[in-house]
């Protein structure tokens, strides 16, 4: 039996508006989630609540997958982590 989240998030897939290229990978949930080195709940998660995260388009009835340049371009977005707020080069500028 399927839960009501996997129902309420597969509804929540959008439509392809263009057609699908050479350059367009399909990513399934496992691909995503070997990517990321996240759980499946983890994925839905970033669905609720991150707006930049890529949404999944939808393939039949139970099956999504995600576009492999948008969550490519998702990735690169991402902000890297700096410690103590210092960029490396900031750092090195520093002498540290």
């Amino acid at each position: 039996m399927r839960s009501s989240v996997l129902r309420t998030d597969h509804d929540k897939s959008t439509k392809l508006n263009f057609p699908i290229t050479n350059k367009s990978t399909l990513m399934s949930m496992r691909d995503l989630q070997a990517e990321t080195g996240k759980s499946r709940p983890w994925v839905y998660k970033k669905l609720r609540e991150d707006p930049k995260f890529p949404r999944p388009v939808k393939l039949g009835d139970y099956n999504m997958a995600w576009i492999r340049s948008e969550f490519d371009s998702w990735i690169t977005s991402l902000e890297r982590y700096e410690p103590n707020g210092l960029s490396t080069i900031d750092r090195r500028k520093m002498g540290a």
